[in-house]
């Protein structure tokens, strides 16, 4: 399994420390696979701020640029995913981002890339072994129930707008799923990088384990 990075949203650029991490860390630029966080919609705009105004940001610049939807055939999207230099899970929405992983069959071929994996907000969520599909992920309706993720990693990656850790309703929807697995809360523009046993942070990210939160210093962390 290569380097996997969970983002939070970022409404014009990167902040410095992650656009200095990305540059040094993506070498291989020849091809970039997005998948859609609304693959019924189109996403070519969203795709355009990532590729334009992100990845310009850290002077990264990618020969190919790939969006996968629902446009694009089960086997055209395995093959560009296994083609990849890097795989990126665009933001959108998590429910039908996962239905979507599931429905094509995309998880194995994510999972067995060795190239780097980055997911931002939703899909940031959807590289978590499970996540918590409520009020804050997209359901108005229906009771809280928990989803499986793609299990890059074993925890759940809470990314919203305007996430506010004091927030007691919130926190107390959270609270309860810490018992089972952490959950890693993003409160404002962030990253979580993971390479090997190693992890780093950048911004403010809070772990919340066992009903116990800590904010995390903005360091490298052994596993």
């Amino acid at each position: 399994m290569g380097k996997r990075y969970y983002l939070s949203w970022f409404d014009q650029v990167f902040p410095e420390r992650i656009a200095q991490i990305l540059k040094e860390d993506l070498r291989d630029l020849k091809r970039l696979v997005m998948i859609s966080g609304q693959p019924s919609a189109d996403q070519s705009e969203q795709a355009q701020l990532i590729v334009e105004q992100w990845f310009g940001s850290a002077n990264i610049s990618f020969e190919n640029n790939h969006l996968i939807d629902e446009r694009i055939s089960k086997e055209k999207a395995k093959q560009l995913i296994e083609e990849a230099s890097v795989i990126l899970l665009c933001g959108g929405y998590p429910i039908e981002q996962n239905k979507f992983l599931v429905e094509y069959g995309l998880g194995k071929v994510i999972k067995k890339s060795q190239k780097p994996i980055i997911g931002v907000s939703a899909g940031a969520i959807n590289l978590s072994s499970q996540w918590l599909y409520f009020s804050e992920t997209g359901n108005q309706t229906g009771e809280p129930e928990l989803v499986q993720g793609l299990g890059m990693d074993e925890w759940f990656f809470f990314s919203m707008a305007n996430c506010d850790i004091e927030n007691d309703l919130l926190m107390s929807q959270l609270r309860p799923i810490s018992d089972q697995l952490p959950i890693y809360i993003a409160v404002n523009e962030c990253m979580l990088r993971i390479d090997e046993e190693h992890l780093t942070v950048v911004g403010d990210v809070y772990r919340l384990d066992k009903q116990q939160r800590t904010k995390l210093k903005a360091s490298d962390v052994v596993l």
